[in-house]
């Protein structure tokens, strides 16, 4: 019911009684009095006149479950619930746990646990990102799975460049990067039921601030307030980056492969027409990056010359004298 009270009160003009929320939402003015006063709690500033009821007295926007709820308005048909957790383990686990086949977003401001790909430690300070876990239960065969989470990358790096975030590229499978430091990482985990797909959680953290990173890493990442027009706010930036992705995501359950933004994939790529080094079994290989295919692919050529096609489960992408 909050999130229904907020958003009345961002649609009026000026102040709204409490008789006019309690009809519209067929509730007690009892009940809408409870709510209001629990959203002053959250942080909201309300005003109250007696005779005439309640105004908002600013346009902000706090991170909370109530907001997450709202924008998910054009999105609805895949993503239908959200949570959101000031700190967790991970949103990822916690997404896994989650019953029915409804659409989840899960959202937090801290992890304790976060994790990366190959099992690697997605470090997760309180307040200095955005952690985000979708749950989703795609019709598709397991082997495209791989394919969401090239997906995923483009629909962030859409929502970032709406807030002036242009230099942003697309390290294959996973990464996005600015001036050869990463920015945001991307988990995506599956359970499968013979050849279909039962639950999918795609996940990805976002540097928002600079922060006290450990020294071994420290000059490997990058905060979104480092590139950006100031720093959005975190929930707005999660609401255009579901608003990106989610209209990639139906199409790509009618195509079932990436042919419709494979030229995207390409111009975004920061290791396409590179060279690279191909980290395998702790073994370093020299290659130079090539083009990635309609099926999420990486095609890379050899020293011997030969080309061969990569999948993101087997192999870690580097710069050849850098991360990237």
């Amino acid at each position: 019911m909050r999130e229904e009270i907020l958003k009345l009160l961002r649609e009026a003009e000026g102040e709204l009684s409490g008789e006019a929320i309690s009809e519209v939402l067929g509730v007690s003015r009892t009940a809408v009095w409870k709510q209001i006063k629990a959203l002053k709690e959250l942080g909201y500033g309300i005003e109250t006149k007696s005779g005439s009821g309640y105004r908002l007295t600013s346009s902000q926007r706090l991170l909370n479950q109530e907001e997450l709820k709202l924008i998910l308005e054009n999105v609805s048909d895949v993503i239908s619930k959200a949570y959101y957790h000031a700190t967790i383990d991970s949103t990822n686990a916690w997404a896994k746990t989650l019953k029915g086949r409804e659409g989840t977003l899960v959202v937090a401001s801290e992890q304790t646990a976060g994790r990366g790909r190959l099992g690697r430690e997605w470090i997760s300070p309180r307040d200095k990102g955005i952690y985000v876990t979708l749950k989703l239960h795609p019709p598709i065969h397991p082997e495209k799975a791989m394919m969401l989470t090239q997906l995923m990358a483009l629909g962030i790096l859409r929502g970032l460049k709406a807030f002036g975030a242009s230099d942003v590229v697309v390290k294959w499978p996973n990464d996005l990067v600015c001036r050869g430091r990463k920015l945001v990482g991307i988990l995506t985990e599956m359970t499968t039921e013979i050849e279909q797909i039962e639950k999918l959680v795609i996940g990805f953290g976002i540097n928002l601030y600079q922060g006290a990173y450990p020294p071994e890493i420290q000059n490997r990442v990058i905060a979104l307030e480092e590139i950006a027009r100031g720093t959005p706010e975190p929930l707005l930036l999660v609401q255009r980056i579901l608003e990106s992705f989610v209209p990639l995501y139906r199409r790509f359950i009618e195509v079932k492969d990436l042919s419709f933004v494979v030229d995207e994939l390409n111009r975004s790529s920061a290791v396409v027409n590179k060279d690279i080094m191909v980290v395998k079994n702790g073994e370093k290989v020299p290659c130079r990056g090539l083009n990635i295919d309609e099926r999420g692919q990486f095609w890379v050529k050899e020293p011997s010359g030969r080309a061969v096609a990569l999948t993101s489960g087997e192999v870690s992408i580097r710069g050849t004298d850098s991360y990237i």
